[in-house]
């Protein structure tokens, strides 16, 4: 929820149009659609959960809880500009950093909760199935 409405923040505040990473995904899916399901849905999520949350998160949260929480929010949403970097587009993209960041926090804040990485694989894997079937049929 916390990244839909920031996206509609972002789309309709800012007038950016589309940030990088998600232009070379709607690109990428033109061309394998099956492919970025699989990437986006499955591969994504479970890399993207075990690095950010169990690896960075979870050392540095034990020490000190909210500071591991919001390193890895901001580390998980520097990453998906990558793309931006690549484009030279980073300054037109920077204000989705917002979202993803948020994504990442709430992640984080998920799995400091739960202590269990395989859900919080599933409900990334749950946005971007959702997000993936919003670009496919709209």
């Amino acid at each position: 929820i916390v990244m839909y409405i920031s996206n509609a923040i972002l789309i309709f505040g800012f007038d950016n149009g589309l940030a990088g990473n998600e232009e070379t995904i709607r690109d990428l899916l033109g061309l394998h659609p099956i492919y970025v399901y699989i990437s986006a849905v499955l591969l994504a999520p479970s890399v993207e959960e075990l690095v950010f949350r169990f690896l960075l998160c979870k050392p540095i949260e034990q020490k000190q809880k909210w500071f591991g929480i919001a390193i890895s929010g901001f580390l998980f949403g520097a990453i998906h500009l990558v793309a931006s970097v690549q484009e030279g587009t980073l300054l037109q993209d920077l204000p989705s950093l917002i979202s993803y960041v948020g994504m990442g926090l709430v992640l984080g804040w998920r799995y400091s909760q739960t202590d269990n990485i395989a859900s919080n694989m599933v409900a990334h894997g749950l946005y971007n199935s959702v997000s993936f079937l919003l670009i496919m049929f709209m």
